[in-house]
């Protein structure tokens, strides 16, 4: 069976993932996972799990579901004034994903990130 790993599938970018992946049917399953609810109409009938991606334990709870992909999506992209929590939630809940996805044999992990992620307080030059 082919089953799909969504974080932060409550987000803008994770709702519309999940609709467009339950539309497409190219999983047999997506389980949706964030630490806030999804909206009702946020997906046709994905498994939704309500949990912190920095969870190390987290693995337990995903491991009878096999996941085959992950598409990780939980991050911060605004900066915020507290920027131990932002390290945590961009850098250390992203090295949480990748040993989850190593432990389980995930076979494709697709990472979104934002400049948060390694540029805070730091003017970054938008041209290319």
């Amino acid at each position: 069976m082919t089953v799909c790993l969504v974080t932060g599938a409550a987000g803008y970018i994770g709702r519309r993932l999940v609709n467009a992946l339950a539309e497409n049917a190219t999983f047999e399953k997506i389980i949706a996972l964030d630490v806030q609810p999804l909206q009702p109409a946020a997906a046709t009938d994905p498994v939704f799990i309500q949990a912190d991606f920095r969870d190390r334990r987290l693995k337990d709870r995903l491991a009878y579901l096999q996941p085959h992909t992950v598409v990780h999506l939980a991050f911060i992209v605004n900066p915020m004034p507290n920027e131990q929590l932002m390290f945590d939630i961009n850098v250390n809940g992203t090295l949480n994903i990748l040993e989850l996805c190593r432990e389980l044999e995930v076979e494709h992990l697709i990472i979104l990130s934002s400049a948060s992620a390694a540029f805070v307080n730091t003017k970054v030059d938008h041209q290319c």
